[in-house]
């Protein structure tokens, strides 16, 4: 395994024995918002706010040290709020609210293709194999992807609202209502490729503990998926 490792180039070498690893990163984001209204008559109107924002980034070092396992964020965020304003008269005005929110999140995808645990030799079945399982050595040197993907969060929340607004005297009254809906789609992989650890446990050097496959630890998990939904309910006065 070590000897598939090194022909792939994944390991670093240097002549002094240190590295100093440079790489570029990216970070470009667009953003929106614009509002319509119109008004209907003189007691009705109807205002539309829609806004989002797009970014992505690339990430040289998300969890080696050294370059060649770089990973990308991509996230796109859409809000839409639809508002009807209602005037019964000078002391009575209803408003009602119509709001959805999405985040679709795109975490710390490789880059590039790499190849599986498999092609190196390890017997590992990774739920989403999608590089070399990482590895860990006491000197600071790091090689594979990020833990914390390739992972996809996206939630959406839609609500509904209405609340009415009485004058009266020298008091001023408002009540109303309103219920929201939630939920959450996300696929984490953590650690999906497997992480070996070695910090010369077994022959007191951590690279040779490398050489003859002898990790000090080795950390694996699947690929977990979440289906939340929630409701909730609410009124005031």
């Amino acid at each position: 395994v070590a000897q598939n490792y090194i022909k792939a180039g994944l390991i670093p070498t240097s002549p002094s024995g240190l590295l100093a690893p440079v790489s570029s990163a990216t970070d470009n984001r667009d953003e929106l918002i614009t509002k319509f209204d119109f008004l209907l008559n003189e007691k009705d109107r109807l205002a539309l706010t829609l806004g989002g924002d797009r970014y992505t980034q690339l990430s040289p070092f998300p969890f080696a040290t050294v370059p060649g396992f770089a990973s990308d964020n991509k996230n796109s965020d859409s809000f839409g709020n639809l508002a009807y304003t209602r005037t019964f008269s000078p002391n009575l005005l209803n408003e009602a609210h119509l709001v959805f929110q999405r985040n679709d999140f795109k975490q710390d995808r490789p880059a590039e293709i790499m190849p599986a645990p498999s092609t190196f030799g390890f017997g590992i079945t990774p739920d989403n194999p999608t590089g070399p399982p990482n590895l860990l050595f006491d000197t600071g040197l790091a090689t594979g992807l990020s833990e914390n993907g390739p992972t996809r969060l996206v939630s959406n929340t839609i609500q509904f609202t209405d609340a009415v607004s009485w004058v009266r005297g020298h008091h001023t009254w408002k009540f109303g209502g309103g219920v929201s809906a939630y939920q959450n789609n996300t696929v984490y992989d953590f650690i999906i490729n497997g992480e070996f650890d070695f910090f010369g446990d077994y022959t007191g050097n951590s690279y040779a503990d490398f050489l003859v496959g002898l990790p000090s630890a080795y950390f694996q998990a699947p690929a977990a998926g979440s289906n939340i939904r929630s409701k909730n309910f609410y009124t005031f006065l």
